[in-house]
């Protein structure tokens, strides 16, 4: 049996949030299981602590926010392994440049159909759509 991928949607918008749960959910439950976290500390948590395979990562979250996170998991070299797609509307080009040299190289520009952000995941886990 295939196990399914488990995605982390690490996202503090509500609305955004319940949009990406239920499109994975409704379209793709037999390959993904989503996992969510509403800051970069609870995401952090839970890449240490449970088998993530991939991060959708929003930037802009108070506390611990997406460019604080992705600046912890590039000095850590498990962490750095799992692939984390940005999913923001303020990633203009000098903070996509800073996150590339962080080792982050997908994006997705806020505001996208969802449509687009389950064929990018699906590339990235490499799963036929």
């Amino acid at each position: 049996m295939n196990h399914k991928k488990t995605i982390l949607l690490v996202e503090d918008e509500q609305e955004t949030l319940q949009a990406m749960l239920k499109a994975l959910i409704k379209r793709r439950p037999e390959l993904y299981k989503p996992l969510i976290a509403i800051d970069g500390y609870e995401a952090l948590d839970f890449m240490i602590n449970k088998e993530i395979d991939l991060v959708v990562l929003d930037l802009h979250m108070s506390n611990f926010n997406g460019l604080e996170l992705c600046q912890h998991v590039a000095k850590d070299e498990d962490l750095r392994k799992i692939p984390i797609l940005i999913s923001s509307g303020f990633a203009d080009d000098s903070m996509q440049e800073q996150l590339r040299m962080l080792g982050v190289e997908h994006f997705l520009r806020k505001p996208y159909k969802i449509e687009d952000l389950i064929s990018k995941i699906d590339e990235l886990m490499m799963c036929p759509a």
